[in-house]
C-alpha cells in the first residue's frame, strides 16, 4: 500500500528522513519498503486495516515509536447523531450487509481542478486526479482509510437513496462506461427507479459529478467484508475501496471519513454543507482490557519500571488507568492482556530487549503409554517378516461403517471404519497379483457409533500355502512377546473358519480364515494393553524341562479343533503345559479330517521320566477315542 511522506510530514513536522521514517517502522511497526520520489510502501496487516492503512494511522504510529510529540495530525472528533436530511431521505433494507450508511447534502458546488498539495498525494499514491469533488473523496480516503463517494443530487430519482440488493436483470454502467450485470446477490446503492453505485465497489454514470454539477450527496458506510469480498470476485472488478471493505474496516471510520470529507469541501472549497443522514446513530465506545504491569516483565524477561510501560502504551492512545487499558475503537486488533504486552513491547523494540533464557524446572519427559505400546506390536511384526500399511478411516459401505461424515470426500469413503478388515482384505487381494506371499499389518482407529478404539490388524495371504497357521502362530507370538501368557484359541461356528482369542474371560480379538485362502485376524489393542499391564509380574524360569510328544489323529470333520484342544488340556492340568495345532488336512478320506497335535509335558517339582510321560499320553489317547471318535494314526 502506497504512502506519500509528503503528507507525514505534514503532520510530523519533526519526522527523520523517509529512509529512517522507514527503518523505524521496520523495527516497531509494520514491513515498509523506499520507493522513488516522495513514495514508501507499507505491508499493512490484515488486522490493522482499520487502525493504519491510512496516512493518519502510519503518522500515529511513527509519532509513537520514535517519540515526536509535535503533531499536526488531524484531530478528527465525532459524536452521536441522527435525524433527516431535509433534502433527500435514506433507506437501508439490509442492515447486516450495510451495517452504518451517512451521506450529507452540498450546495454551491463549483467542480474544477484541485489544489496542488491535494493531487500532489493523489500522485504519490498512485491515484489519477479528476476534479476536485472525485479527489477531495480520494484525499480523505488515503488520510482516514475510509472510501467516499459522491452523487450529482440533481440526478437521484425522487430525492431518496436505497441501500438495497440488485433485482435479476437489472444493470448499471460505471464511470468509465463498463456496463455490469447485476443480480440479488449483489449489493446496491440506488434512487427510487435504477442502481447509482455497487456497494463499496464502484460508482455508477447515472448520477456522476460532472462539471455541471452544483450539488452532491456525499456517502460514507460500512459494509459487510464478506459480501463485499464475493462480490467483487463474482462481478470480476478490484477497487481501492473494495480492497479497504473486504479487510472488515471499523465503523467508526465511516462517521470519521464523511467529518473530515465535509471540513475539506467547506473550508477549502467553499461547498455549503446542508443536512446529512446515519443509518446507526449510536457511537461505538472505547473498550476497556486487564492489563498487570508486572505480567510484561515476567512475559518479556524485563525489568522496565511502571511508568515507562504506561508510557509507550500512552504513545499508542492506549491509556493505563487502574489497572485497566482504554483502547480506542478502531483498535479492533487488540482484546486482551497478550495484545497490549506486544503493542508496549514493540514500541520498546523488540531487538533492544535483551534474551534470556526461561527459568524452568527439568524433569524426565513423560512417556505415552499408547505410543509406546503400538511401537512394541510394530517392532514385534516388523521382526516377523510383516509389513506395515496405513490405509484411509473410511468406507463406503455400512457393512463396515455406522458413523457418516457430514462432508465426505467422496461417495465411496463416507463413513468412518468399525473394521480393519475390508481394506486389508483389499491390499492382499492387489498385492498377490503380482506376490505369491502378503504379509502385512495394520494398527489403527476403528469408530462405532460414540466410540473411538484401537484395532491390530494382521493378514496372510498366499497363492500356494496354508495361511491358517501361520497367522495363529504370529499371534501367539506377538501375545506372548507383549507379556500376555494366557490365553487361548477357541472355534466358532461361522460360515469361515474362525478362532475367538480368549483371555481372562473376555474375547480380545478373532481369527478369520477366507475361501479365497487368505487369513486375517482383528485384535483390540486397548483391550489387549490392559490385559498386559494386569499380567506382568516376575516368574522364576522352569527348573525342570518340558517333553515334547506329538499325536495325530483321524477325526470327524464335525469336530471342533478347539474343543479337542480343550479336552486335551483337561487330561491332567497339573502336567500338560500347552497343546498345539501343527498340522491339518482335509480330504485324506471323505467326512474326516487329519490333525497333528504337539502336547507339552512339565512337573514343577521333577524331571519327567518317560514312563511318566507315557502313562499320561495312554490318557490322551482315551481321551481321544472316547470323547471324540479319533482314530490314532
Amino acid at each position: 500500500m502506497k504512502f506519500s511522506y509528503k503528507l507525514i510530514k505534514k503532520y510530523l513536522p519533526d519526522a527523520p528522513s523517509k529512509e529512517s521514517l522507514i527503518e523505524a517502522l521496520v523495527m516497531h511497526s509494520f514491513e515498509a519498503e523506499n520507493m522513488d520520489g516522495d513514495v514508501f510502501d507499507v505491508s499493512v496487516p490484515s488486522n490493522r486495516y482499520s487502525s493504519a492503512s491510512y496516512h493518519i494511522g502510519v503518522a500515529r504510529e511513527a509519532a509513537a515509536v520514535l517519540g515526536l510529540d509535535n503533531s499536526n495530525i488531524p484531530n478528527i472528533k465525532v459524536k452521536e447523531w441522527e435525524g433527516s436530511a431535509g433534502e433527500f431521505g435514506l433507506e437501508v433494507k439490509d442492515k447486516d450487509l450495510c451495517t452504518r450508511y451517512t451521506g450529507m447534502y452540498f450546495e454551491n458546488v463549483e467542480v474544477g481542478e484541485s489544489p496542488e498539495w491535494v493531487k500532489e498525494v493523489l500522485k504519490d499514491c498512485g491515484l489519477r486526479p479528476i476534479n476536485n469533488v472525485v479527489d477531495v473523496m480520494n484525499y480523505v480516503m488515503l488520510e482516514t482509510g475510509q472510501p467516499l463517494h459522491a452523487f450529482d443530487y440533481d440526478k437521484i430519482e425522487g430525492k431518496k437513496i436505497v441501500v438495497r440488493n440488485a433485482k435479476e436483470g437489472e444493470s448499471m454502467t460505471s464511470i468509465e462506461g463498463i456496463d455490469y450485470d447485476l443480480d440479488p446477490s449483489v449489493l446496491v446503492i440506488a434512487d427510487e427507479k435504477k442502481p447509482l453505485a455497487i456497494a463499496g465497489i464502484k460508482g455508477g454514470k447515472d448520477a456522476e459529478v460532472t462539471k455541471d454539477t452544483e450539488r452532491i450527496v456525499v456517502e460514507a458506510a460500512n459494509f459487510d467484508p464478506i459480501s463485499i469480498y464475493k462480490t467483487s470476485n463474482h462481478i470480476n472488478l478490484s477497487t481501492d475501496a473494495s480492497l479497504r471493505f473486504s479487510h472488515d474496516l471499523h465503523k467508526r471510520l465511516a462517521l470519521e471519513g464523511l467529518k473530515r470529507a465535509a471540513d475539506l469541501l467547506k473550508n477549502e472549497l467553499g461547498f455549503k454543507p446542508g443536512g446529512r443522514v446515519n443509518s446507526a446513530p449510536e457511537l461505538e465506545s472505547s473498550h476497556q482490557v486487564t492489563f498487570d504491569l508486572k505480567e510484561f516483565n515476567k512475559l518479556m524477561g524485563t525489568d522496565f519500571e511502571d511508568k515507562e510501560i504506561v508510557k509507550s502504551l500512552s504513545k499508542l492512545g492506549l491509556n493505563f488507568e487502574d489497572g485497566k487499558v482504554e483502547v480506542p475503537p478502531v483498535r479492533d486488533d487488540v482484546w486482551d492482556e497478550a495484545d497490549l504486552i506486544e503493542e508496549a513491547g514493540r514500541i520498546f523494540g523488540f531487538d533492544d530487549i535483551g534474551s534470556e533464557p526461561p527459568k524452568v524446572s527439568i524433569k524426565p519427559s513423560e512417556s505415552d503409554e499408547v505410543f509406546d505400546f503400538r511401537d512394541d506390536v510394530r517392532k514385534i511384526l516388523i521382526a516377523l517378516g510383516y509389513d506395515e500399511v496405513y490405509n484411509y478411516s473410511f468406507v463406503g459401505d455400512h457393512a463396515y461403517g455406522d458413523v457418516e461424515l457430514e462432508n465426505p470426500i467422496s461417495e465411496d469413503k463416507s463413513l468412518l471404519r468399525k473394521t480393519l478388515t475390508p481394506l486389508l482384505f483389499d491390499n492382499v487381494e492387489e498385492n498377490l497379483k503380482h506376490y505369491d506371499d502378503v504379509r502385512i499389518f495394520e494398527i489403527g482407529k476403528v469408530f462405532e457409533k460414540a466410540e473411538e478404539r484401537n484395532v491390530i490388524g494382521i493378514a496372510f495371504g498366499s497363492n500356494n500355502r496354508e495361511t491358517l497357521f501361520e497367522v495363529k502362530g504370529v499371534v501367539s507370538e506377538l501375545l506372548e512377546k507383549l507379556g500376555l501368557m494366557e490365553f487361548h484359541m477357541v472355534e466358532v461356528d461361522d460360515e469361515e473358519l474362525k478362532l475367538e482369542i480368549h483371555s481372562d474371560h473376555e474375547v480380545i480379538g478373532e481369527i478369520v480364515k477366507y475361501s479365497k485362502g487368505f487369513t486375517l485376524t482383528e485384535i483390540k489393542a486397548d483391550l489387549l494393553m490392559e490385559l498386559v499391564e494386569e499380567e506382568i509380574s516376575f516368574e522364576p524360569m522352569p527348573k525342570y524341562p518340558a517333553v515334547l510328544r506329538d499325536v495325530s489323529i483321524l477325526v470327524s470333520d464335525n469336530q471342533k479343533i478347539g474343543d479337542i484342544i480343550k479336552g486335551v488340556q483337561e487330561v491332567n492340568l497339573n502336567l500338560i503345559e500347552d497343546v498345539d495345532l501343527v498340522d491339518e488336512y482335509f480330504g485324506v478320506e471323505d467326512g474326516l479330517q487329519s490333525i497333528t497335535l504337539r502336547i507339552r509335558f512339565r512337573s514343577d517339582n521333577k524331571t519327567l521320566s518317560s514312563k511318566e510321560v507315557d502313562k499320561e499320553m495312554e490318557k490322551v489317547v482315551d481321551k481321544l477315542e472316547g470323547d471324540f471318535g479319533a482314530e490314532i494314526r
